[in-house]
């Protein structure tokens, strides 16, 4: 009681008053800022009873044009910017003279944190009032370091980097803009807007890249085209003031991203592993560029395009995937042929900065425990069966064998954007398995929703990486059994085997079975990109643009509009798509906020498209 009463003597707005059946209920309310940083911001709604009776069962809706994230303390919904909270647990009941709240979280776009408005209390007509944000001191343009350079480049294309690093304590706030001129042409950058008139060019921060946090940097990839040599940007001007562009080494406390390398022997001439990218920051990174010395051969890397120059590898991620995400991490497994022994790599660089690389070799495991006196039998689950004169069981929570088993990844079937598939954990050795654990990662576009077995495992998803336990009844895999698990999830029409493969901390390998059990409820689904979305014109645009699309066959088809935070905002149309005929959809952002969406293009056979819109008012 002691918070509310608190809160209460800061209250200073007063609603509307409203008219029960039973008695008339004054509230006052107050709409109050907590927090405006790097585009998010957080914001209490304090409803305040000023009657001498209970408030029971209230619902306030009001209207908030920005992206709200989340509402905390009270139930929500939202249709066509239009927000419904209803009191739940503690907020249910307003006493007399007391005090509830709600905090609703979002984006603040251009800095700006929306205010609720078209209030409603219990269906009558209320007030809101603010308080006032308070100034934030940021950081300036002449505090801030820029710098370029080229990654790559061939004879015709290239590609290079420009990070806008901030080394002060402050942020650097949103609605910046970096101007500069080049010879080469640029025709992409990533995790901005960007303009070109002829050789000048105007690139605007955007969403997670719209403000730069403290001793944090805006990482903007860009490809271009070139006759001859390409040209690093010049003419530099962030906010309007003149600035330098300075080669990456200028960086002061430059951004050395943690890389983890794990390589285990597989035979006498072969190796496996894994590397780990982590991103600490605060920025998504989307494009990258992975450089490590290796006097070894690499045969094999997943989802990855990899060259070798002597001993230096570059490796970049395939189109699609990759993608690390601010505060996450991104794995990848590899494997290669070795001769006498292991190698550990050196000299590690992300786009050009070195990298905090760290290693771990794992030698040799031990050979498998051999018990005697019969053969083991088979079993369909964890439990088994065993045979001859002798007994292999499990002492519960110790492992008795460190032999890798079989693991088999089958996709059995599949809607437009779900799927069902079996993980078979298959004990190929003479010794119990027990006390085991399982983890590996998904390629982007797929995520588990949930993991089955008829004997129960448990399950968990932190930084990207899932982590699969065993119960006291799922804890004991015999020899020549398998443990199937049953795995439900979501996918934006990728499809592939899990990655990264991790047994108890020993590398393992995941097999994709191409083909499924012949039985007719494990029917294989694998989809085709039958269908075409094309780009939208305009792009960006106001109020309105035009995106089409065409399938090779006639189907049911629905094209969908979502905004950055995962969120249906709209479908675009729904109905027939007739084989070979171009179908035009009308996109029409009066509605919504200024920012990034995705229009989705989703069949009935499986097929997924995506394009990115942004909407500029």
């Amino acid at each position: 009681m002691s918070l509310n009463k608190a809160i209460y003597f800061f209250v200073l707005v007063f609603c509307v008053p409203f008219v029960s059946t039973s008695l008339a209920q004054d509230v006052r309310i107050l709409h109050t800022v907590d927090q405006n940083r790097d585009g998010r911001y957080t914001a209490h709604v304090m409803i305040t009873n000023m009657t001498p009776v209970t408030i029971n069962n209230w619902t306030m809706t009001f209207r908030l044009d920005s992206h709200v994230e989340n509402i905390e303390h009270a139930g929500w919904s939202e249709f066509q910017d239009a927000f419904t909270v209803d009191g739940r647990g503690w907020t249910k009941e307003i006493l007399p003279g007391d005090v509830v709240w709600f905090t609703i979280s979002g984006l603040a776009y251009n800095g700006t944190v929306e205010f609720p408005r078209n209030c409603f209390f219990n269906g009558t007509a209320c007030t809101i009032e603010g308080a006032p944000i308070p100034v934030v001191k940021t950081a300036t343009p002449a505090d801030m370091i820029v710098s370029a350079w080229i990654e790559d480049s061939d004879p015709t294309t290239y590609t290079g980097f420009i990070v806008v690093q901030n080394p002060t304590e402050l942020s650097f706030p949103p609605l910046w803009d970096l101007k500069f001129s080049t010879a080469s042409l640029i025709v992409e950058m990533e995790e901005v807007i960007w303009t070109r008139s002829g050789s000048d060019y105007q690139v605007y921060g955007h969403a997670h890249t719209d403000s730069i946090g403290p001793s944090d940097f805006a990482l903007i990839p860009f490809r271009g085209v070139h006759t001859g040599t390409p040209s690093l940007p010049t003419n530099c001007r962030l906010n309007g003031a003149a600035c330098t562009f300075s080669p990456p080494d200028y960086l002061t406390e430059t951004p050395r991203l943690p890389v983890y390398m794990k390589f285990a022997e597989d035979s006498d001439t072969t190796w496996e592993g894994y590397i780990r990218i982590e991103n600490p920051t605060h920025n998504e990174l989307a494009s990258w560029t992975l450089r490590f010395d290796l006097p070894m051969t690499i045969t094999h890397m997943e989802g990855m395009t990899w060259t070798r120059s002597g001993n230096q590898y570059t490796v970049h991620p395939d189109f699609g995937r990759g993608r690390i995400l601010e505060q996450s991490e991104y794995t990848f497994a590899m494997a290669g042929t070795w001769n006498g022994s292991i190698k550990e790599p050196e000299n590690c660089s992300v786009n050009g900065m070195p990298c905090r690389l760290k290693i771990e070799v794992q030698q040799d495991v031990a050979s498998d425990t051999t018990t005697t006196g019969g053969t083991t039998g088979g079993g369909s689950t964890g439990g088994g069966g065993t045979g001859g004169g002798s007994t292999v069981s499990c002492d519960t929570g110790t492992s008795t064998t460190s032999v890798l088993p079989y693991i088999e990844f089958r996709l059995l079937s599949g809607q437009v954007s779900s799927y069902i598939a079996f993980i078979d954990i298959k004990n190929i050795g003479t010794a119990a398995i027990s006390g085991w654990s399982l983890e590996y990662k998904l390629i982007d576009g797929m995520g588990i929703t949930s993991i089955n077995s008829s004997t129960p495992v448990t399950w968990s998803l932190v930084g990207g990486i899932y982590k699969i336990l065993p119960t006291a009844a799922s804890n004991c895999i015999l020899p020549d059994a398998t443990l199937r698990l049953t795995v439900s999830g979501s996918h934006n029409g990728n499809f592939d085997k899990p990655i990264g493969c991790n047994w108890g901390g020993q590398i393992c390998t995941i097999v994709l079975q191409q083909r499924t059990f012949s039985t007719d409820s494990e029917e294989e689904f694998t989809p085709v990109n039958e269908a075409t979305l094309h780009s939208a014109y305009p792009n960006p645009f106001n109020p309105q643009s035009t995106i089409s699309f065409e399938v090779e066959k006639t189907q049911q088809v629905r094209v969908e509009l979502w905004d950055t935070l995962g969120r249906l905002r709209e479908t675009l149309y729904s109905g027939n798509g007739y084989a070979g005929q171009q179908t035009r959809v009308q996109i029409d952002g009066s509605n919504l906020a200024s920012g990034m969406y995705f229009v989705r293009l989703i069949t009935e056979s499986g097929s997924m498209q995506t394009q990115k819109v942004i909407l500029q008012k």
